[in-house]
């Protein structure tokens, strides 16, 4: 009875910041939410009013219309294929870019943008917070994606 009363201690002296004020609640955010250091700088550098293909877990503080990139569904899937390749995506914005993603657009022309710095990962237990992810954006050049998927 004791260890769900000090687990419920310690998330309300973490949240409980967030209560007084909005810079209060950025900060907990920052620190307690996945992904939102990543898409606060990536709402930055992009324009609101474009579309974007991402690997991003969360998105509901995205500015943009995100459509999600899943890499396992890409391969096995000919209807996601086909949306992808149907919507005019301007931007591609990767958590933890390598080579490996190339893969999937192997003959598309997009430019670099920028490249994040790396942020801790947040996550609500404070004690397991010991790993880094960074972001990367790529604009297409091309908004449809018809010819550049690989097949």
């Amino acid at each position: 009875m004791i260890i769900p009363f000090i687990v419920a201690l310690v998330g309300f002296y973490n949240l409980s910041p967030s209560i007084f004020n909005n810079n209060y609640r950025k900060d907990t955010m920052r620190a307690n939410s996945s992904e939102f250091k990543a898409i606060e700088w990536m709402n930055q550098r992009i324009p609101s009013d474009t579309i974007i293909l991402s690997n991003f877990r969360s998105k509901a503080l995205l500015n943009n219309q995100n459509i999600e990139l899943l890499t396992n569904t890409f391969l096995a899937d000919i209807n996601y294929k086909n949306f992808i390749m149907n919507s005019k995506i301007d931007y591609i914005v990767i958590k933890n870019f390598d080579n490996s993603i190339k893969y999937f657009f192997n003959n598309c022309k997009f430019s670099f943008i920028a490249q994040s710095p790396d942020f801790l990962v947040e996550k609500r237990n404070f004690l397991n917070r010991d790993s880094f992810y960074s972001v990367s954006i790529f604009k297409l050049t091309n908004r449809s994606l018809e010819n550049c998927i690989k097949n």
